[in-house]
């Protein structure tokens, strides 16, 4: 039986490249590793990553992603929490990549140092 730790990826963008060197390089496995493009997560999966990410949506979205203005213009920021989950399901390409869900929570984008710290890699090491 798997741990449950799922990681979305965009197969050959260089965070995901960059995540899943990392959690090889540091035997961290994934039991399941889905394409955000043709699996994006959806339903009680965006809310366990929001639930992980410290019980927000907003976590997920991609901020530079070149659509962002079109889709969440100025103000917002006060969108309905269902509206922001519907619009990141409509538009799937708006989530952070990589994104990963484990039973501890949940990271977006990666950031190595905020990995390393989030899965207890390499603690009292210089």
């Amino acid at each position: 039986m798997g741990a449950g730790i799922t990681l979305w990826i965009r197969p050959g963008a260089k965070d995901s490249t960059d995540a899943q060197s990392f959690l090889k390089a540091n035997r961290y496995a994934a039991d399941t590793v889905r394409d955000l493009a043709e699996a994006p997560p959806r339903g009680p999966e965006l809310d366990s990553l929001a639930k992980g990410l410290g019980g927000d949506h907003w976590p997920l979205v991609d901020l530079r992603h070149p659509r962002y203005g079109d889709l969440l213009p100025r103000g917002a920021e006060g969108l309905a929490p269902g509206d922001l989950k519907a619009l990141l399901e409509t538009h799937p390409a708006l989530l952070k990549e990589p994104l990963l869900l484990t039973p501890k929570g949940a990271l977006a984008g990666f950031r190595e140092s905020k990995w390393r710290a989030f899965l207890d890699i390499g603690k009292g090491r210089n």
